[in-house]
């Protein structure tokens, strides 16, 4: 019925806290018993073989089966598109490797609503402003969304700006929360490394040098 997907980076601690919060959370499901699609990027400044296992054994404590893709070349839109074109189940839930949830959600009543009512994503509440476009931010989608998007991504463009199709209409998106349930965690640790975004968020698909 649904199948998690992770882009990560190398860096286990995040990725514990995320799915520590979310194991918490997420009141109706074990996710011992879930699937997890996880591709985990090597970052630009090299990565350590030992961070890319850690970050696969804190996947492995979380969830059932664990399928890992860790490619040669960090690439944030072709991590998108491998989690997307691997799943295969009626609903993903995807979720980045640095977001905490901080209240109790139930995925079999949101699963629910969106069948009942025809929605093709659930957006779980990140930031105040009115959301009307589809976001990487913590979310279930629909697999007739994720699957027409998994294999025609550019990869030298940002996979979120690539989400506003012609096809995604406002009204097949509803966000759980009136304020803010998940928050993230990646913040302080990018303020801490040798690493920024490009300037231009369409061209973000991988880290660059400060």
């Amino acid at each position: 019925m649904i199948t998690f997907t992770t882009t990560a980076m190398p860096r286990p601690d995040i990725l514990k806290k995320t799915y520590s919060s979310f194991s918490a959370n997420i009141k109706d499901l074990n996710l011992k018993q879930q699937n997890l699609l996880i591709n985990i990027d090597p970052v630009s400044h090299g990565t350590f073989e030992e961070d890319i296992e850690k970050t696969k054994s804190v996947a492995q404590q979380y969830f059932g089966e664990v399928v890992v893709n860790v490619p040669e070349k960090p690439n944030f839109t072709a991590a998108v598109d491998w989690c997307w074109a691997t799943a295969e189940t009626e609903f993903v839930f995807h979720l980045e490797d640095d977001w905490e949830l901080r209240q109790a959600i139930n995925v079999g009543k949101i699963i629910a609503k969106m069948r009942r009512e025809g929605y093709m994503q659930a957006i779980l509440r990140a930031y105040p402003y009115t959301y009307n476009k589809l976001v990487l931010s913590p979310g279930i989608m629909h697999r007739e969304y994720y699957s027409r998007f998994a294999g025609d991504f550019d990869y030298e463009r940002n996979p979120e700006i690539q989400l506003r199709k012609p096809f995604v209409k406002k009204e097949a998106i509803f966000v759980l929360g009136k304020n803010p349930v998940v928050f993230d965690l990646g913040r302080s640790w990018l303020n801490s490394r040798p690493f920024k975004r490009p300037n231009v968020k369409s061209s973000f698909v991988r880290w660059e040098e400060k």
